[in-house]
């Protein structure tokens, strides 16, 4: 508001005083209630920033803190990523490692049993000859077995513990067919003591 001229103010001092009030011309009343309305104005608007304020700062703080929640997620996010494909690769060359131990040990084995097999099979046939060694020595001493039975037999028959020397000669024929034919192919004295 413009200052009012010192006569002005004198002279509505004085009305003033005369009625009690003070008397405003039309144009005072005017601005009075102009100014009653900005001050109430004023003071919805100062209210309004107060609160715009207070949402602006609420909301500065849930920004602050949606951005760190999104700082500290999209870091859990990457390192749980990496430690995923980590994982994979390690998993990955483990499996490599236990799938090449496990060739070199099938290859080891093979060779192992490769080898037992070998021996088995050289023994095998070892044994082979030596069980046809032995059969053909059994044959070849058949004639022996039989002729050594053959006096037993001859002595058992007669009930006398030794047969006489000219029976063994030949002027006695063994009883049994087997004697006089394995006596005959060995060619020998039937007698083991003569």
């Amino acid at each position: 508001m413009a200052p009012k001229k010192k006569r002005g103010q004198n002279a509505g001092r004085k009305q003033a005083g005369q009625s009690g009030e003070p008397q405003l011309s039309e144009r005072g009343q005017y601005l009075q209630r102009e100014y009653a309305m900005l001050s109430e104005s004023l003071a919805v608007c100062e209210q309004r920033i107060d609160e715009v304020l207070q949402s602006n700062a609420f909301l500065n703080s849930e920004a602050q803190r949606l951005k760190e929640e999104n700082r500290l997620f999209v870091g859990y996010v990457s390192a749980h990523a990496l430690r995923c494909a980590n994982a994979i690769v390690r998993l990955e060359d483990q499996n490599r490692t236990d799938l090449a131990q496990i060739r070199w040990q099938r290859a080891e084995l093979a060779s192992f049993y490769h080898g037992r097999e070998d021996g088995v099979r050289a023994q095998l046939q070892e044994m082979k000859k030596r069980a046809e060694n032995m059969t053909q020595q059994v044959q070849e001493l058949q004639p022996y077995k039989a002729s050594a039975r053959a006096p037993a037999d001859r002595a058992g028959s007669r009930g006398v513990g030794t047969l006489p020397t000219g029976a063994l000669i030949g002027t006695h024929r063994p009883t049994s067919p087997h004697v006089g034919v394995a006596a005959g192919a060995a060619g020998t004295n039937p007698d083991p003591g003569a």
